[in-house]
C-alpha cells in the first residue's frame, strides 16, 4: 500500500506497522479488540495522509495489508495459475489453513475470478454434503469440459467417517489424467496453526495418504485479519459500496475507519461490507467524503456512545480525512478480473465508470408501427449480448425501458441510471431490409464516441448485434477474455421466422398479464416448431409457463412441471446457456428443491455475472436455506444492474431484515422509489415492528392495504401478522377469519400464509397443520420464512418445527454464514 506521512511521524508509523504486521496478538479474535488494538489503530491513522488501495490487492477483491502475507498469498495464486496453464492434465493439489474469518474461501473465489473466464469453480463443503453428493460434485468437477478449480472446504471435518478421504484420494492421484486442467484447494481451520491442522488430518484413516498428495511447497497458511487488514478492507468496502450507490468517494474520515477497524462486532470482511453498504445509503447526493455519522441511522444511540467513549481517538481522528485511491477491482470500477485497468470514473459525468453502460430502447421508425416488438426485442437481445462481456456492467431491461419515450436528456438519463456510457439508436424494417443506427455517448462530455449505420438484410441481424457489442468493448478499452468472443458471435437460431416469433413472444411476456402469458406461450411454441433446436425459445416458454402457475392462472404443480421440462430441453441443446440455468433456479426453488436451485443459480451467475434474474433469485434462495449474508452480494448486484426496479431494492432490504439488521432495511425501504410498492410497505412494517416502533408499523401495514382493488390478498395477510405481533391478537384473528372464508371460494389465499399468521399468533399446532397443507398443495408462500423470518422465532421452539423442516427438505440446508443470529436456527 502506498502511503504518505506527515513529516516527523515516520518512526511512530513504522513502530505501529511492526506491531500490526508481525504481532500475533493483533489477530481478529474478538476477545482481543481492546485498548491495545485501538491504540495501534490510532497510531497508524494519525500518521496517514493517503492510501493507494490498489497496492494491497492479492487477487480480485481479496486484500492484505502486510506485505509478507500478501507476497505469500500471491505465491499461492501463482501456483493455482501454473496448474491451470501447464501442459500436464494431472491435478495440482494445494492445502490451505487459516483461522475462522480469515477468508480462505473468499481467497480461492477471487483467485478463480482472476483466471480465464472459462475456468470453472466447484465448491464442496465436506461438513454439509452426503457421501453421494460429494461423489457427484467430484464427478462434476472432473467431467469438464473446461479447466476447473475445486475448493474442498472443511476438509478436516467428519473425523469419525472414512468416506470423504476414500472418495477424494482417487481424484488427487498424481498419475490420473483428466480431459482438462484441475486444481484442488483443500482448506480448513482446525488446530491453532498449519502444523496442528496437518496433524489432525494425519491422525485420521487415510490421512497420511491424503497429505502425501500435497507436494512440498504447496501448503499455505493464512493469518487472521489484523488491524491493518481491517483498515484496508473497511476502506475498500466503503468505496465499493459508495460506488454502488452512485458516489465517488475521494476521502474517508479517519474516525469512521477507526470505528470499523476496532468494533468487536465487525470481525470479518463480510460484516465490514454490510456496515459499509448501510453507510453508503446515507451519503448525501453530490458528497465525495465519507463521514463517521454516515455509519449510523439518525438517532442511533451507538453513534453517541462510541463518540463519547473514545474521547482521545476522537480528538485525533474526527474531522481529519484520509485521501483514498480505489483499487482497479470489480466493485470500484466494474471489472470482473485482473487485467488492463478501467478508466477512472469521470467526476464531471454521472459519477460512474464508463464501463457502466445503459442500452436505451431502440426507436421503431419502421413504416408499420406494429413492428415495435422488433425494435424492443432487438434492444433486449443487444442488452443480453453485451451483458456477456464480464468487464462491463449493463443495466437491465426493466430499468432502461422507462426511457423508451426519449423525452429525457442524456445527462438526466445517465444520472437516473448511474451510468457513464449510453447506447441509443433506431430500427427501420421494411420486408427483409433492415436499417439499424446506433451511437455510443460518453456521459462525461455528452458527445458521441462513435455513430454507425447498418443497411443489411434481415438475416444479418445477429451479425449487427455482434458488431455493436465488439465496438462497445473496443471503445471502452475492454479486452474480451476466455470464451467471450465466441459467445458474442453465437447465432441463437438460423430460422428468421422462428426468431421473429420469439421476439413477439418476449413482447407479450413482458405485458405480465394472463392474456399476455397465454399469447407468449403460443408464440414460443410456434418458434420451437419452426426450429426445434432454438434453446432460447425453450427458456422463454419455461418462464411464461412458470409465471402462469405462480400467478394462479393455471394449477401451479403442472405448470412448474411443464416449465422444468422446457428448461431441460434448452440445457440439452446448450448446457452453457446462462439464461437456461437462470430460468431453472426459480422453478426448482418453487418446488422446494433448494440445493438444486442454488446449484443452477450459481452456474448462471458464473456464466453471466450481469444476468439480473440470476443475481436476484440467488439472493432469494440463499435466504430460504438460512444464509442471507451469502445472498447479500447478489442482492446488491441486482440493484446495481436494475437500479429503477423497486422489487430489487425490496429484496435487498429483505436480506437485511432476515439478518436482523432492521435499521438498514428501514433505510432502504424509505426510498421514494418504493413509496407506491405494496410489498415494500409490508417489509417496512415488519422491520419497524421488530425495531420497537409498533405504531409506525401498523401505519405502514394500513398503507399496504389502502388500495383493496388489488387482487392480491398478501397485504391482508401481512396486516394480520403485524397485529398478531403488535399485541392486537383479536384484530389479527378477525382478519384471519375473513381470509379463511375467502379461501373457501378462491384459490388466492395460500395455506403457508395462513400457517405463517398462526405462527405469529403463537398457535403452533394449527400453524404446523397449515404448513403441511401447503406442502400438499405445492405452494411456496410462507415456506422460505421457516428458517429465517424473525416473526417465527418462537414458532421454532415448537415440537413440530423439526418435522416441518424435514417435510420441506430444509434439515440439510447449509448453516448460515457467520453473523446470522442463532435464534433463527433454534430447534433446527
Amino acid at each position: 500500500m502506498e502511503i504518505r506521512l506527515n513529516r516527523g511521524r515516520q518512526a511512530r508509523f513504522f513502530e505501529v506497522l511492526g506491531v500490526l504486521s508481525h504481532g500475533p496478538e493483533m489477530s481478529a479474535d474478538p476477545t482481543n479488540s481492546g485498548p491495545r488494538i485501538e491504540a495501534a489503530a490510532i497510531g497508524m491513522l494519525v500518521g496517514l495522509d493517503a492510501m493507494d488501495l490498489g497496492r494491497v490487492v492479492v487477487a480480485g477483491d481479496y486484500v492484505r495489508f502486510d506485505e509478507t502475507s500478501r507476497s505469500s498469498l500471491k505465491d499461492f495464486r501463482g501456483k493455482v495459475n501454473a496448474g491451470l496453464s501447464g501442459a500436464s492434465h494431472r491435478p495440482t493439489n494445494l492445502l490451505i489453513w487459516g483461522p475462522p474469518g480469515s477468508g480462505k474461501s473468499f481467497l480461492v473465489q477471487q483467485v478463480a475470478r482472476t483466471t480465464a473466464q472459462s475456468t470453472r469453480l466447484v465448491e464442496i463443503n465436506v461438513a454439509s454434503v452426503t457421501a453421494n453428493e460429494f461423489r457427484s460434485k467430484l464427478a462434476e468437477a472432473a467431467a469438464g469440459p473446461t479447466d476447473a478449480i475445486c475448493l474442498i472446504d472443511e476438509v478436516d471435518s467428519r473425523p469419525a467417517e472414512t468416506w470423504p478421504y476414500e472418495l477424494l484420494l482417487p481424484a488427487l492421484e498424481p498419475t490420473s489424467s483428466l480431459p482438462h486442467r484441475m486444481v484442488f484447494c483443500l482448506a480448513g481451520s482446525g488446530g491453532a496453526d498449519l502444523e496442528e491442522f496437518r496433524g489432525g488430518i494425519r491422525a485420521r484413516p487415510k490421512g497420511p495418504d491424503l497429505l502425501s498428495r500435497i507436494p512440498r511447497g504447496n501448503e499455505v497458511s493464512i493469518p487472521a485479519l489484523g488491524v491493518g487488514d481491517r483498515l484496508c478492507v473497511a476502506a475498500i468496502q466503503l468505496l465499493a459500496a459508495a460506488s454502488d450507490e452512485g458516489h465517488r468517494v475521494r476521502e474517508v474520515e479517519k474516525f469512521a475507519l477507526f470505528y470499523l477497524a476496532t468494533n468487536a462486532d465487525l470481525q470479518t470482511a463480510r460484516q465490514l461490507r454490510a456496515a459499509a453498504v448501510s453507510g453508503a445509503l446515507r451519503i448525501p447526493p453530490g458528497e465525495d467524503r465519507f463521514r463517521f455519522d454516515h455509519l449510523f441511522a439518525p438517532g442511533d444511540p451507538e453513534n453517541k456512545r462510541f463518540w463519547y467513549e473514545h474521547h482521545d481517538a476522537r480528538l485525533s481522528l474526527a474531522g481529519a480525512f484520509l485521501a483514498v485511491t480505489p483499487p482497479q477491482s470489480a466493485h470500484s470500477v466494474g471489472v470482473d478480473r485482473e487485467g488492463p485497468p478501467s478508466p477512472t470514473p469521470d467526476p464531471t459525468g454521472a459519477g460512474e465508470s464508463r464501463h457502466r453502460i445503459a442500452i436505451l430502447p431502440f426507436r421503431n421508425i419502421s413504416p408499420n408501427p406494429s413492428d415495435s416488438y422488433f425494435s424492443e426485442g432487438l434492444t433486449e437481445e443487444l442488452i443480453s449480448t453485451v451483458s456477456k462481456i464480464g468487464a462491463l456492467r449493463v443495466i437491465a431491461r426493466t430499468s432502461v425501458m422507462r426511457f423508451r419515450d426519449g423525452t429525457k436528456s442524456a445527462a438526466e438519463t445517465a444520472r437516473e441510471l448511474r451510468v457513464g456510457s449510453l447506447l441509443e439508436g433506431s430500427v427501420r424494417r421494411a420486408g427483409d431490409d433492415l436499417r439499424v443506427t446506433a451511437q455510443l455517448i460518453d456521459v462525461a462530455t455528452e458527445e458521441p464516441v462513435w455513430s454507425i449505420t447498418f443497411d443489411r438484410r434481415l438475416e444479418n441481424v445477429f451479425a449487427i448485434q455482434e458488431e455493436l457489442a465488439r465496438r462497445i468493448s473496443e471503445s471502452l478499452h475492454v479486452q474480451l477474455v476466455g470464451t467471450e468472443g465466441a459467445t458474442l458471435g453465437r447465432t441463437p437460431t438460423p430460422n428468421l421466422e422462428a426468431y421473429d416469433r420469439y421476439l413477439q413472444g418476449r413482447q407479450r411476456f413482458f405485458e405480465a398479464t394472463e392474456p399476455g402469458f397465454h399469447a407468449a406461450i403460443t408464440l414460443f411454441e410456434q418458434a420451437i416448431a419452426l426450429d426445434p433446436q432454438f434453446a432460447l425459445a425453450y427458456c422463454g416458454l419455461a418462464e411464461a409457463q412458470a409465471l402462469q402457475g405462480n400467478r394462479g392462472d393455471v394449477p401451479l404443480g403442472p405448470a412448474l412441471e411443464r416449465a422444468e421440462r422446457s428448461v431441460q430441453m434448452a440445457l440439452r441443446l446448450d448446457p452453457d446457456l446462462g439464461e437456461a440455468h437462470a430460468a431453472m433456479g426459480p422453478i426448482l426453488y418453487n418446488r422446494y428443491r433448494w440445493k438444486e436451485a442454488l446449484r443452477e443459480l450459481d452456474r448462471a451467475v458464473a456464466l453471466e455475472p450481469n444476468n439480473v434474474q440470476a443475481q436476484f433469485w440467488r439472493a432469494v434462495a440463499t435466504g430460504a436455506v438460512g444464509r442471507p449474508e451469502d445472498g447479500l452480494p447478489n442482492a446488491l448486484r441486482a440493484v446495481e444492474l436494475d437500479p429503477l426496479n423497486p422489487r430489487r431494492r425490496v429484496i435487498l432490504a429483505q436480506q437485511y431484515y432476515w439478518m436482523r439488521q432492521f435499521d438498514r432495511a428501514i433505510d432502504i425501504l424509505g426510498s421514494p422509489l418504493l413509496e407506491s410498492q405494496k410489498d415494500s410497505q409490508q417489509m417496512l412494517a415488519y422491520s419497524l415492528l421488530l425495531s420497537g416502533r409498533a405504531e409506525e408499523a401498523i401505519s405502514a401495514a394500513e398503507r399496504a392495504v389502502a388500495d383493496l382493488s388489488t387482487p392480491s390478498v398478501q397485504p391482508l395477510i401481512d396486516r394480520a401478522a403485524i397485529f398478531a405481533r403488535a399485541g392486537k391478537p383479536a384484530d389479527a384473528r378477525e382478519i384471519l377469519g375473513d381470509l379463511l372464508e375467502r379461501r373457501k371460494e378462491h384459490a388466492d389465499v395460500p395455506a403457508g400464509a395462513i400457517g405463517w399468521v398462526l405462527g405469529a399468533l403463537g398457535e403452533f399446532g394449527s400453524a404446523a397443520d397449515w404448513y403441511v397443507r401447503a406442502h400438499e398443495e405445492g405452494s411456496i408462500v410462507g415456506v422460505p420464512d421457516l428458517l429465517v423470518d424473525p416473526f417465527l422465532d418462537s414458532f421454532r421452539t415448537s415440537e413440530r418445527y423439526p418435522s416441518l423442516l424435514k417435510l420441506f427438505d430444509l434439515t440439510q440446508a447449509p448453516l448460515p454464514v457467520e453473523g446470522t443470529p442463532r435464534s433463527a436456527l433454534s430447534r433446527r
